[in-house]
């Protein structure tokens, strides 16, 4: 908490005013390109799925005003996201009204709206912050499998978290403290290599103890037999 993971991303999308020594997206030199470009190669899901005063269709296209003419693409990524028409409480389908900052869906429900509307802008780069912290284990099991790991597996994915089995499957990560970039590599290289990353693992895996699987020790999850898919990240210099 407080590393400046959040921080990093928005820094990505320019709405800091950070400084980079390189900043490559794409070939292009994300410091002069002006921000309208520079933001066509992100989607963002923010942990607060943010959520308009309008329907469910618009929601997802992120406009107002929609005609039903894109409705099977909005239905396609609504089922990848998991969120499935039949089973929430929206019981006019996509034209029901979602209250201002989604007051009648849950935190779950906004998350997988802000999902599905990730998947239906179809960017060439996602950006997740958080963005499965209020889905449940079995949701968020085939949300990372279905969607992240295969759905949107020739995108490039950088997702901010603390789930460990999101973690394991990710092609990279990057371990932050205090607004430093003091580790990266691969899952199981980080967990054999580096002691703080051990320690920040033991402890998550402790507050996860109703979540994953119990373990002997830290370095239990340094073998479980998972083949990761490819998540290529866009690397910076700051």
């Amino acid at each position: 908490v407080g590393s400046g993971k959040s921080l990093l991303l928005l820094s990505l999308l320019g709405e800091t005013g950070s400084s980079f020594k390189t900043y490559k997206v794409f070939n292009n030199n994300g410091t002069t390109l002006p921000l309208d470009q520079l933001r066509q190669y992100y989607s963002f899901v923010p942990q607060e799925g943010f959520i308009m005063s309008a329907s469910l269709r618009e929601n997802v296209c992120f406009q107002y005003d929609v005609g039903n003419e894109q409705d099977n693409r909005i239905l396609q990524s609504l089922k990848r996201a998991q969120f499935d028409l039949t089973k929430e409480r929206v019981n006019e389908g996509l034209d029901t009204e979602i209250g201002e900052r989604g007051v009648n869906l849950s935190g779950g429900q906004k998350q997988r709206v802000s999902i599905a509307r990730a998947d239906f802008y179809n960017a060439p780069i996602i950006l997740m912050d958080d963005c499965l912290s209020a889905v449940d284990v079995e949701t968020e099991k085939l949300l990372v499998e279905d969607v992240i790991c295969k759905s949107w597996q020739d995108r490039t994915r950088i997702l901010v978290t603390h789930r460990l089995s999101v973690l394991e499957k990710s092609d990279r990560v990057f371990f932050l403290e205090n607004g430093e970039l003091v580790a990266k590599g691969p899952f199981h290289e980080l967990i054999a290599s580096h002691g703080g990353f051990r320690n920040f693992v033991a402890s998550v895996a402790q507050d996860e103890s109703r979540r994953v699987a119990p373990l002997t020790s830290p370095m239990d999850l340094a073998s479980p037999n998972i083949e990761a898919p490819k998540l290529e990240g866009t690397e910076t210099e700051s």
